[in-house]
């Protein structure tokens, strides 16, 4: 009797202790099976101290490390994933942000980069379109390497110089960054070729204004690029009545050689004149010759220091330090 009593004790023991085992909430649930789902079936040690900090946050801080490991276990065992599966790399437990998707006209434009770098190539009244590079720079078409900006600073550098030397030539090109190949042949071209009685519209192709779109009202059929160098001295001509009825405007600005042009004109003069360059002496006579009047005036400044003269003036000179 006794023996039966206590064998019903017992079970109702552990009847009771069963009914106290507390299960995994459902939003723990939802972070272990997310992370199964996703893969990793088989989460080594640091992994699953991630997933307990997860799982202490929602409040849930009585669930252990052994009673994650049972529920890998069951979960394995109940969707039939073998013992072999492998794990996903360490990074997988990092944030990862969903970027959404494109837009169907932005996706034609980043499946097709090259449309987003075209540019549209200008043209003149006749149709010619002007060479340009990559990087979007007007540059004229039988001269790839001179830009169509620098058109107006080299047509300056060969008026004021009548006959360029090769050396002038490759300095020229060297500042405006261009083929001293395309340089020489562009100022030929452009001596040979300049004849006065030229279009507007020419002159503003050639100077490489800002304004396109006046010069395409005007169609004309002289607007290619022999006829352009022809235009140059009708374009100096131009600039010339222009400042002329600006300075004959009340309140308008005259208007300014830009830095850049003035720095090109003073090294073209630099090193195109020759004219007052002295060569070194070579012998003893040539140098006797060229310091004589130096010699002369040093003399007539140790006569003026002994006689007083200077110290007259207010010159503090002693006359007994001078020495002859």
């Amino acid at each position: 009797m006794d023996v039966h009593l206590q064998t019903k004790e017992s079970f109702s023991q552990i009847k009771s202790s069963h009914d106290t085992i507390k299960r995994l909430p459902p939003e723990g649930v939802q972070v272990l099976r997310e992370v199964f789902e996703n893969g990793l079936t088989h989460p080594k040690k640091q992994e699953r101290q991630f997933l307990l900090k997860r799982i202490h946050a929602l409040g849930i801080t009585w669930y252990n490390d052994e009673k994650m490991k049972a529920w890998f276990v069951h979960n394995r065992k109940k969707q039939g994933v073998s013992a072999a599966t492998t794990t996903f790399p360490e990074d997988r437990l990092k944030l990862t942000l969903k970027i959404p998707s494109l837009k169907p006209d932005t996706a034609a434009a980043a499946a097709e980069p090259s449309s987003a770098l075209s540019i549209d190539t200008p043209q003149n009244s006749s149709g010619t379109a002007y060479y340009k590079h990559r990087h979007g720079k007007a540059r004229l078409t039988q001269y790839p390497s001179i830009k169509l900006s620098a058109v107006p600073q080299l047509q300056i550098l060969a008026d004021s110089t009548q006959n360029p030397s090769a050396k002038v030539v490759e300095t020229w090109a060297e500042l405006l960054k261009a083929s001293p190949h395309d340089v020489d042949r562009w100022v030929k071209d452009y001596k040979s070729k300049s004849v006065p009685g030229a279009g507007d519209t020419a002159a503003t192709a050639l100077s490489g204004s800002s304004e396109p779109a006046r010069a395409s009202e005007q169609p004309n059929d002289s607007d290619s690029e022999d006829e352009l160098l022809m235009m140059g001295s009708s374009l100096s001509q131009s600039r010339a009545e222009e400042m002329q009825s600006e300075t004959a405007l009340p309140g308008r600005p005259l208007p300014q050689i830009l830095p850049r042009d003035q720095l090109l004109l003073a090294i073209n003069n630099a090193t195109s004149d020759t004219s007052d360059h002295v060569s070194s002496p070579e012998t003893a006579s040539q140098f006797a010759s060229l310091f004589t009047p130096y010699g002369t005036m040093m003399e007539r400044l140790v006569q003026d220091i002994k006689t007083g003269k200077l110290e007259s003036e207010g010159w503090n000179f002693n006359p007994n330090t001078v020495q002859t």
